[in-house]
């Protein structure tokens, strides 16, 4: 079994599965029981829990994610289409629970297409 399988098999799948992050886990529990959350910004190496977090959140707030890997789109002016696609993809479906995840944003360019 490879690495990425293994980490898949064993990725906590709720907030209350997240270990050594005490403090952040708090909050986005709170976040979580008082239904407002906010937009969020995870930073941190690799192995920490930034997608973890945001997916379990999604799973405890029953809402559809959207993971979108930046990386993929390689320049400010084209992760910028991508945003505004994304929301308006959000916004058009009346009473929708949607999250966007943008996964991977060190790896966009500052450079215009």
């Amino acid at each position: 079994m490879s690495g990425g399988m293994w980490a898949e098999k064993y990725r906590p799948q709720t907030l209350d599965e997240m270990v050594n992050q005490t403090e952040i886990v708090s909050r986005l529990k709170r976040f979580v029981e008082e239904r407002n959350l906010p937009h969020l910004l995870f930073v941190g190496p690799a192995g920490v829990g930034k997608t973890a977090s945001v997916q379990a959140i999604a799973r405890e707030l029953d809402y559809d994610l959207l993971e979108v890997y930046a990386s993929d789109y390689r320049t400010k002016n084209r992760m910028e289409e991508l945003i505004g696609r994304a929301a308006l993809q959000i916004l058009s479906i009346f009473g929708s629970r949607r999250m966007i995840l943008f996964d991977e944003m060190e790896g966009i360019s500052g450079r215009q297409d």
